[in-house]
Parts: C-alpha cells; sequence; structure tokens
C-alpha cells in the first residue's frame, strides 16, 4: 500500500473517531494527509501509538477492527523498507 493511500485511511478514521481533534489540528483533508504522509515515513512510532490509545479505550469492535487493519499496513510498510 502507497503511503499516501494510507494517509488518506488515516485521516478518514481520524475525522471519524476524532472529528473535534482533527478540525483543531488540520485546515483541511489535503493538509492532514500531506502531514501524516510525512508522519509515515518519518514517525511511525507516534501514529502506531496514537491508533493504539483507541483499542485500549474503545470496545467498538468496528473500530478496533480498521485501527488493527491499518496498524498492520504499517507493518507491511515497515517491513518492505527493510527488505
Amino acid at each position: 500500500m502507497a503511503i499516501r493511500e494510507l494517509a488518506y485511511r488515516l485521516v478518514d478514521f481520524a475525522e471519524t473517531v476524532d472529528p473535534y481533534g482533527y478540525s483543531d489540528a488540520f485546515e483541511s483533508k489535503e493538509e492532514a494527509v500531506t502531514a501524516l504522509s510525512y508522519s509515515l515515513e518519518n514517525d511511525r512510532e507516534g501514529i502506531v501509538e496514537w491508533l493504539v490509545s483507541f483499542v485500549d479505550e474503545d470496545d467498538d469492535t468496528a473500530i478496533v477492527k480498521v485501527i488493527k487493519s491499518i496498524l498492520d499496513d504499517i507493518e507491511k510498510m515497515g517491513e518492505r523498507r527493510t527488505a
């Protein structure tokens, strides 16, 4: 999965689970995608910690499934870079 595609998934997730935090942090979807693309390339750990925080506090199985799917894609992206 391309970094930008994964960034769009993260933005969609953020808009859904934390709309106020999302709107406070970013002025536009494109700005969010650009920032998250950069973070995926340079600081994946921060994104992973943010996602895991939702798993720890949310019992909505649909949201947890989305988070686990995104985390799997982040892990695969890291594996491709080290291979």
